[in-house]
C-alpha cells in the first residue's frame, strides 16, 4: 500500500517545501477564523447561521478540510463583523482596491 508520506517523498524538495507551505498557510487561515468566532462568542452553528450554511461547513473550513475561497473568506469576515480589502497589482497597471466597504461582493 502507497502512502501519502511515500508520494511526497518522490517530490523534488523544492515542491515538498510549497506543499508545506500552502499547508500552514490553509492551517492559519482556518486557526484565525476559529480564534475570531471563538472572541466573539459565537458557536459554529451561529456562525453557519450568519453565512446560510449548516454547522459541518463551518467545522470542515475551521478543521482545514474544506479550501478557503475569496469568496468565502470575504463572506466570513462580513460575517464576523470584520471589514476586508484586497489590493491588485499588476506591471504597467494603476493598482485596483476592492474593499468591503465599497459593496463589492465576492462569490
Amino acid at each position: 500500500m502507497i502512502t501519502f508520506d511515500d508520494e511526497m517523498n518522490k517530490l523534488p524538495p523544492e515542491r515538498r517545501a510549497r506543499i508545506e507551505a500552502k499547508t500552514q498557510q490553509l492551517w492559519r487561515e482556518a486557526q484565525m477564523i476559529r480564534q475570531i468566532r471563538q472572541e466573539l462568542g459565537l458557536s459554529q452553528e451561529e456562525l453557519a447561521q450568519r453565512l446560510g450554511v449548516q454547522q459541518p461547513a463551518i467545522s470542515k473550513l475551521e478543521n482545514g478540510e474544506k479550501n478557503l475561497t475569496l469568496g468565502t473568506l470575504a463572506n466570513v469576515v462580513t460575517a464576523l463583523g470584520g471589514e476586508w480589502e484586497l489590493n491588485l497589482k499588476f506591471p504597467h497597471v494603476e493598482a485596483i482596491t476592492l474593499s468591503s466597504k465599497d459593496d463589492f461582493l465576492v462569490s
